[in-house]
């Protein structure tokens, strides 16, 4: 058994280097400018 504390900081750990590890994959994608996100999110929120 782990105490919470433990337990939580393990949780941290793991969510951070999914997060990282996400982070690589995505690095070489192709970047929008704001306002190109902001009409790609318009989009989305349309459909």
């Amino acid at each position: 058994m782990l105490d919470i504390e433990t337990f939580e900081r393990i949780e941290e750990l793991l969510e951070n280097c999914g997060v990282a590890q996400y982070m690589e994959e995505v690095e070489k994608e192709e970047t929008l400018s704001l306002n190109e996100a902001r009409q790609y999110y318009a989009q989305m929120n349309k459909g």
